[in-house]
């Protein structure tokens, strides 16, 4: 009877966990959708483009995941596999990227929330965060790009191995285990989807370090365990690569390009952007701060303000609090905390530039933390005489007032950014892209386009790269040609041939990444 009860406990819970998954993943659909209901994406570029051109030339997964040395910048297995089934499902339907990218994006968010209920934060507050991973304007990455998902899944395994942790900072042996084994496959996960993350390995360690439940032998195996697991990380990436060290943004050298005092303060411009503010350039980070409306930079202060101020009264309640055995804050999970966010902000400081995409997973850390500082201050009298509340009523209010405060100024501030986010390059030159395909491939099809030449006669956008001028129609057909179709005319005698020959088409770069077509006389 009581085995029949406990599995009706089990499908009840089951059940109510898959339907709760199924409304948030809804939600964040919805909103994601919403929010960026103006995105168009008609063709792919750049690393998009290249990446599928490398599957149209070589379409068998096994030499992706085991290439030989010095064929690839990066070693990423995980990723590959994602991306192969993603230009398998995709074909040629290009305009689906938007859709595709969606529902990939609202799973992460919906794990992630449930990675938040785990660690005990409430539902309000989990939604909370939910509501800004669907529209900070960090995730822009994740929409714009058939690549974006690295971000996204590297940010979502990461958030995973903080929770599990977490737990395991006050575990028993048999629950420790468990939590090292799936935090050890997550972590291969990872580092095999993008290397960027491998410092990441440093919170497990620490929170078995850190467990008083544990014996010493124990915590002994499980951190050979991981340096064993790292270990195997540096030398496959040695043997496919020929390299040790993970390669910074558009693959450049860590060691040549390294600079200290630029990493310094790419550490201060990325906690100035977690707290709302942008400091760096608007091709980046589409509005500086001293470009920003007199409203807004209002409401950015206000909102950098309002945090701290949480972050502080959470401080002083801890002081407050240090030798209270009922509203004791276990000082422990505040440093995995930080060491997260330090470590997220660290890895993606060392390289020749910060873009937004490298704040998100820092930032979603950062407000899960001051979550789970809120949670902890609020949370219920552990015996009804002793109300802490009441106990300190001003800093319970102060707190809570600013949280929320805090809450309703970001949000405004990245609707705002997200407004302004046709500055960023990557958003920027994809609408130079659309445009290319409205005056070609939408007008001519792609089988008439791509027996012509084109010529473009300025090349004011600097959109286009080697390989799209020879292969940029390639992704509607996947049918290779070696034949360069679109040249940028710089002279003036080809020009004066194309206007003679019905085969040549003459493209003029117009205002607001608009093609115009040159009328023949």
């Amino acid at each position: 009877m009581t085995n029949q009860i406990s599995k009706q406990n089990i499908f009840t819970k089951s059940l109510f966990l898959i339907i709760e998954f199924l409304l948030v993943y809804l939600f964040s659909f919805l909103l994601i959708s919403f929010f960026y209901r103006d995105v168009v994406i008609k063709a792919l570029h750049l690393d998009d483009l290249h990446n599928l051109l490398l599957y149209i030339k070589d379409p068998k997964l096994s030499n992706w995941i085991f290439p030989f040395i010095g064929n690839r910048m990066h070693y990423r297995p995980v990723f590959y596999i994602f991306l192969f089934k993603y230009f398998e499902m995709l074909s040629t339907n290009i305009s689906q990227v938007v859709n595709f990218n969606f529902h990939i994006y609202s799973f992460v968010v919906s794990i992630i929330y449930f990675v938040c209920r785990s660690i005990k934060i409430n539902r309000f507050l989990s939604i909370a965060a939910v509501i800004f991973l669907c529209i900070i304007n960090f995730n822009y990455y994740e929409i714009y790009q058939v690549i974006g998902f690295i971000e996204g899944f590297t940010m979502m395994f990461s958030l995973i191995i903080l929770s599990l942790s977490i737990k395991n900072l006050n575990a028993d042996e048999k629950h420790f285990n468990i939590y090292s084994f799936f935090i050890s496959i997550i972590y291969l996960l990872m580092v095999f989807t993008h290397e960027r993350y491998f410092p990441i390995i440093l919170i497990p360690i620490l929170s078995g370090v850190l467990n008083k439940k544990i014996d010493k032998k124990t915590k002994i195996i499980f951190c050979i365990t991981y340096a064993l697991e790292i270990l195997f990380f540096f030398i496959i990436r040695f043997y496919h690569l020929g390299i040790l060290i993970p390669r910074g943004t558009d693959s450049t050298s860590l060691i040549e390009k390294f600079d200290l005092g630029r990493s310094f303060l790419f550490i201060f411009h990325q906690i100035m952007y977690i707290l709302g503010i942008n400091l760096g350039p608007e091709y980046l980070c589409a509005v500086n701060i001293i470009n920003a409306d007199l409203d807004m930079l209002v409401l950015i202060i206000l909102s950098a303000a309002a945090v701290i101020t949480t972050i502080v009264c959470y401080m002083i309640y801890s002081i407050k609090n240090k030798n209270n055995i009922f509203y004791k804050i276990d000082i422990r999970i505040d440093i995995l905390f930080i060491l997260y966010i330090f470590l997220c902000i660290l890895q993606s400081s060392l390289t020749i530039r910060v873009e937004l995409r490298f704040i998100l997973s820092s930032f979603i850390g950062f407000f899960i933390y001051v979550s789970h500082m809120l949670m902890l201050v609020l949370r219920e009298p552990v015996i009804p005489y002793y109300d802490m509340k009441k106990k300190f009523p001003r800093l319970t209010y102060i707190m809570l007032v600013c949280f929320i405060l805090f809450l309703a100024s970001r949000i405004s501030t990245s609707i705002y950014y997200k407004k302004c986010n046709e500055k960023i390059f990557l958003v920027n030159e994809q609408k130079v892209i659309n445009g290319f395909y409205d005056a070609t491939v939408a007008k001519y099809g792609v089988d008439v386009i791509k027996k012509k030449n084109i010529l473009i006669t300025s090349n004011n956008y600097k959109t286009f790269i080697n390989e799209e001028y020879t292969h940029f129609f390639d992704q509607f057909d996947r049918k290779i040609s070696d034949r360069v179709i679109i040249q940028i005319c710089t002279d003036t005698d080809r020009l004066y041939e194309a206007l003679s020959n019905d085969d040549d088409i003459i493209l003029n770069e117009g205002l607001d990444y608009k093609f115009n077509e040159h009328t023949k006389k």
